[in-house]
């Protein structure tokens, strides 16, 4: 078994919490749309993608620590805890292209309900 550091624990946490709540506000924001028109169809459609875009983090997460109680420790600590810190910010990185790419095409759907909340600290990092 290989030890996560709380650390990396905590932030892989907040991020799957933050993919959660961004896909349940896109699932919201997809339901208020109607499946009258092409472009109501088409926008419940982007809105869906995203939110699977957002649940396909967390999911990943979720793999991974999975994974990484099941294996086996690594004969070079530094370099395990290097590859936690590493997956930890692609993550987030993954996880802040999908609300940037997100935030302005929902504006162009909804401007008056945005989904999106303001961003949270993650370690350290505006999330």
């Amino acid at each position: 078994m290989i030890k996560i550091k709380p650390t990396v624990q905590e932030q892989l946490e907040q991020i799957q919490q933050i993919a959660i709540e961004h896909a349940m506000q896109e699932m919201h924001a997809a339901h208020e749309l109607g499946v009258e028109t092409k472009e109501d169809r088409g926008n419940r459609a982007w809105l869906s993608k995203m939110c699977a875009q957002s649940l396909n983090v967390m999911l990943t997460i979720e793999r991974y620590l999975e994974l990484k109680k099941t294996s086996h420790a690594s004969h070079n600590p530094g370099v395990e805890e290097r590859a936690q810190d590493a997956f930890v910010k692609k993550a987030q990185a993954h996880l802040d292209r999908i609300i940037k790419r997100n935030k302005a095409e929902t504006k162009a759907i909804m401007p008056d309900k945005s989904p999106n909340k303001p961003k949270k600290k993650v370690g350290g990092k505006t999330a």
